[in-house]
C-alpha cells in the first residue's frame, strides 16, 4: 500500500524545519515527531533537514511559523480549521500555526488527516479537513424547546493574559461550533476588539451584540450578550460596573430584556465575568454579592418578566460558598441540576483546560454556569467537548434547551 499527498507519493517529500531563533529547536522536535508518525503510518522514512540545508530539489513539508507568510493569492488546496496546515498548488505543504502549541497541532493534524491511499488511476480529491474536527455534525434544539441558551468564554488574545493564539487563527473554529449548535442567546466573555471585528464579519445581520461598547463610551464590553435577530426583540438593556475596580471593560454585568418573537414571552438575561481567586478573595466575593443585587433590581423594575438567566465565567466551582450565596440571594437555581432531575443532562463535564487539549480526555471542573429561575424546564444541558472546541478557547461552551414554564 502506498500513500500520497495530492497524488504525490509521500516518500518524494522531505521534512524541512525553520531553524532560526528560539523556535528552531521546537520546530526540529515537531519535524522529528512528524517523521516518526509518517514512518509508523506509511513505512516511508523521510529525511529531516533544516531550511538552511534544503536544496529545494523536491517536494517539502515545511514545519514552523516562519514559513507561514505565503502570498495572499497562493491557492490553498486544503486547509485545516485554523489554516495552520496548508497544502498549496505546487504540492508543497506548510505546517505553521503561529505559536508553539499551534505549530505542534499543525503537525499532528497533518499526520492524522492528510494522507490518502493511492487510488490508482482515479483522481484523489483533497477535502477541507475542517470536517475532521466535526465529531457531531448536527446538534439541533431538542424537540419542543423554545430556544437554546449558551454561555461561552471565547478567550481574548492578549499576550499578557497568557495566550499567543490570535483570534484570526481561531475564528473559523468558533464559527464551526456556532453553526452546528446555533444558540439563540449567548452570554459571551472575553470578547476582545478583534473578536468584535471577526464575529460580525462571519454572522452579518444574524446576531446582535448588547452593548459592544460600554454606554459611557470608555471601553469595549468584554462581557456581552449575543442574541439571534430572528428569534428575539430587544425590549430593554443595561450595563453596570462592579464597584471593586470601578469602570473597566470586563468586570461588569450586561443585561437585556428579550421578547420571543414567536411566543411574546419575555426573559431577563444577565452576563458577567467574576474575578478569579486572589489572596483574600475580596474582589470575587464583592462580585458575587453585587451580581445578585443587580439581578434583583432589574427583575423588580420589570415585573412583567418572570424568567431570568445568569451566565458567566464565574471563575468559581459550584461547591464554593460564593456560588451558594449568589444563587440564594438572586433566587436562581442551576440549570444543570434541573436537567439532572429531569433526566436530560447529557454530561457533567467542566470543559476548562488548556487550548489544544482534547476535552474528551481531559476536562477540568466547571466554573462556567447557566443559572435560571426555577420556573422553566431544561430539555437538554451539555458541555460541548467535541467539534474542535479545544481550538477556540480554554473554556468549552455550555448550552441549555429551554421551555419556559413548568
Amino acid at each position: 500500500m502506498s500513500y500520497t499527498v495530492n497524488k504525490t507519493p509521500i516518500e518524494k517529500y522531505s521534512i524541512v524545519y525553520a531553524s532560526a531563533g528560539e523556535a528552531g529547536k521546537n520546530n526540529l522536535d515537531n519535524a522529528n515527531l512528524l517523521k516518526d508518525a509518517i514512518e509508523k503510518k506509511t513505512g516511508a522514512a523521510l529525511s529531516v533537514v533544516s531550511d538552511t540545508e534544503y536544496d529545494a530539489s523536491g517536494k517539502a513539508v515545511y514545519v514552523g511559523s516562519s514559513f507561514a507568510r505565503l502570498p495572499e493569492n497562493t491557492p490553498c488546496l486544503a486547509c485545516d480549521i485554523m489554516n495552520s496546515v496548508r497544502l498549496v498548488s505546487d504540492g508543497n505543504v506548510f505546517l505553521a500555526g503561529g505559536g508553539l502549541l499551534t505549530d505542534y497541532l499543525a503537525v499532528k493534524n497533518f499526520a492524522d488527516d492528510f494522507f490518502f491511499e493511492d487510488a490508482a488511476a482515479e483522481d484523489i480529491v483533497v477535502e477541507d479537513v475542517r470536517k475532521s474536527f466535526i465529531d457531531v455534525p448536527s446538534a439541533p434544539k431538542t424537540e419542543g424547546a423554545e430556544f437554546r441558551a449558551m454561555t461561552y468564554n471565547i478567550l481574548a488574545e492578549y499576550p499578557s493574559w497568557g495566550t499567543y493564539l490570535t483570534v484570526e487563527m481561531r475564528s473559523e473554529a468558533f464559527k464551526a461550533v456556532m453553526d452546528i449548535y446555533s444558540p439563540d442567546v449567548v452570554g459571551i466573555q472575553e470578547v476582545s476588539e478583534t473578536w468584535y471585528k471577526e464575529i460580525p464579519r462571519m454572522y452579518e445581520g444574524k446576531y446582535t451584540f448588547v452593548y459592544p461598547n460600554t454606554p459611557d463610551g470608555q471601553f469595549i464590553n468584554m462581557s456581552t450578550i449575543w442574541y439571534k435577530n430572528e428569534k428575539f426583540d430587544l425590549v430593554d438593556s443595561g450595563l453596570q460596573y462592579f464597584s471593586y475596580r470601578g469602570p473597566n471593560k470586563i468586570r461588569l454585568v450586561t443585561w437585556a430584556i428579550l421578547k420571543d418573537k414567536e411566543t411574546d414571552k419575555k426573559i431577563a438575561f444577565f452576563n458577567t465575568h467574576w474575578m478569579f481567586f486572589r489572596p483574600g478573595d475580596e474582589e470575587r466575593r464583592s462580585h458575587s454579592v453585587e451580581n445578585a443585587v443587580i439581578i434583583n433590581k432589574v427583575m423588580a423594575d420589570h415585573p412583567d418578566v418572570a424568567y431570568a438567566f445568569s451566565t458567566a465565567d464565574y471563575n468559581t466551582k459550584l461547591d464554593h460558598e460564593f456560588i451558594a450565596n449568589f444563587i440564594r440571594d438572586a433566587h436562581l437555581v442551576n440549570s444543570r441540576d434541573l436537567a439532572r432531575e429531569a433526566g436530560t443532562l447529557k454530561n457533567d463535564a467542566g470543559g476548562c483546560t488548556k487550548p489544544g487539549t482534547d476535552r474528551r480526555v481531559t476536562s477540568g471542573g466547571p466554573i462556567d454556569h447557566i443559572f435560571v429561575t426555577d420556573n422553566m424546564q431544561i430539555l437538554a444541558y451539555e458541555t460541548i467537548l467535541w467539534n474542535g472546541v479545544e481550538h477556540v478557547s480554554d473554556h468549552s461552551p455550555k448550552y441549555a434547551d429551554i421551555v419556559l414554564g413548568k
